[in-house]
């Protein structure tokens, strides 16, 4: 564990040093703390990716409630060592209340890597939306973020049966995340509702 936490914080040569002095303290084979070592160092990073949403970027009208509320496809790859389910938060931070969420899903397989579009896997909690599936954004002014947050979870099964035991069971059990944020506005849409309808009333 805090070879990980030392490996975030620290450059490549501290690392080195850091497990030169594990060697000389625990007596641990010079060769084999080498191997450990470099596949460490070489463990690529859980990544939550989907063909439709570019991060930081705006989110496609289709995936949104203006546009159909379809979920759109997601991907992941390299999760943690010990990772025995998934589960996935889809939730909107930038409310005048608070964080929003839009999906919710936990005990997804450990062998899934990804949901198509307009599908689900696992089992969907009921959101903030009052509904146990996707829905999409539909912020009522300004532009807001929208985060696909994939959690890495250390149990095969969540006991959480609600929104506020899933929350609070991620957060005790999640070994690792991987994320993806995506933006949506209506502004461009009501601005043109309105022109429209002030040049229906002048004619």
């Amino acid at each position: 564990v805090f070879f990980f936490s030392s490996r975030r914080r620290h450059t490549r040569q501290r690392s080195v040093s850091w497990a030169r002095r594990c060697v000389q303290e625990t007596g641990i084979n010079a060769e084999y703390m080498g191997y450990i070592f470099f596949f460490l160092m070489d463990k690529k990073p859980f990544v939550l990716h989907s063909p439709s949403i570019k991060e930081g970027a705006m989110i496609p009208e289709i995936h949104t409630e203006d546009g159909g509320n379809i979920s759109p496809a997601l991907a992941w790859e390299n999760p943690p060592l010990g990772t025995k389910s998934f589960a996935l938060v889809v939730d909107d931070p930038d409310t005048d209340i608070g964080v929003w969420s839009h999906w919710l899903i936990k005990d997804i397989p450990v062998s899934c890597k990804g949901i198509e579009e307009g599908k689900s896997v696992g089992v969907e909690i009921v959101s903030h939306c009052t509904i146990p599936n996707y829905y999409g954004p539909a912020p009522p002014s300004g532009i807001h973020r929208y985060f696909f947050k994939l959690y890495a979870m250390s149990v095969g099964k969540m006991a959480a049966k609600n929104l506020d035991e899933f929350y609070k069971e991620i957060e005790a059990k999640k070994i690792g995340v991987a994320q993806l944020m995506g933006k949506y506005t209506r502004e461009k849409k009501q601005s043109v509702h309105f022109l429209f309808v002030t040049n229906e009333f002048t004619i």
